[in-house]
């Protein structure tokens, strides 16, 4: 009897061992057959050959997928840049697709790309050529002192109405210094590990233009407010983080 239960004892020892091999076998297979995206060897394609508008028109619908913002687009190209998998960003430009303003903003996002040790190709399409199908001569050049002719003034170009606030441990990064006066778009992005609030106040003292609450890490939050022309100090308002390094400074000028 004694032996009848010993064998009984093996046989299961022996099928609970074949069992756990077994599954780890099968475990094995199904982590060696599951799709593993490569490091570094993705690449962020932007075709900006229409232009980035700075926000989706209002009341529009359509069964096609929109083009992206121009703040969306810097987002991905801020993300892309964060991100490991990812070693290239491509953009397709064409001329005078983006304006000067548009074009210094997206400069600075693939700057920020290159810095984090991304390829960065920008490829514009060449408008010019003078061969069949090209188009006519264009309208007459300014006259001497018009905008835009040699000796005359510049155009004018429109100022920025949207800036994006990056908060982390313990810097406040604006994406541009400069914006026009009037109604403003301010968008903190919380890209820390602690929670932070921003004040956009006048400097010098003043009552703030828009305070942000408590943001929680990954949190985007953005805010319209009328800014006068002037100076404006930008800080977290949580204890010692503004004395940590948590300002910035906007300037607001006149179109």
């Amino acid at each position: 009897m004694g032996r009848f239960i010993r064998a009984i004892l093996i046989i299961f020892g022996v099928l609970f061992l074949l069992l756990i091999v077994a599954v780890g076998g099968l475990a094995w297979y199904a982590a060696d057959r599951s799709p593993q995206l490569p490091k570094g060897d993705l690449a962020l394609m932007l075709d900006l050959r229409k232009g980035a508008p700075d926000g989706i028109p209002a009341g529009r619908f359509s069964l096609s997928r929109s083009p992206l913002t121009l703040h969306q687009t810097i987002d991905a190209i801020d993300r892309a840049a964060a991100d490991p998998r990812v070693g290239a960003i491509v953009a397709r430009l064409s001329a005078d697709a983006v304006p000067l303003a548009s074009a210094q903003e997206l400069r600075d996002a693939i700057d920020r790309a290159r810095r984090a040790g991304k390829l960065t190709v920008a490829h514009a399409d060449d408008l010019g050529g003078g061969g069949p199908g090209s188009p006519g001569p264009g309208p007459p050049a300014p006259g001497p002192g018009a905008p835009g002719s040699p000796g005359g003034p510049a155009p004018a170009q429109p100022l920025p109405d949207y800036v994006a606030v990056t908060a982390s441990e313990w810097r406040l990064a604006l994406s541009r210094p400069l914006v026009g006066a009037g109604l403003v778009t301010v968008e903190l992005r919380n890209t820390g590990e602690d929670p932070h609030d921003l004040i956009v106040a006048p400097e010098g003292g003043g009552a703030p233009a828009h305070h942000f609450p408590e943001t929680d890490p990954g949190i985007y939050t953005a805010a319209g407010m009328e800014l006068a022309a002037g100076r404006y100090t930008l800080f977290c308002s949580l204890p010692g983080h503004a004395e940590a390094g948590m300002t910035a400074t906007l300037q607001v000028a006149q179109p």
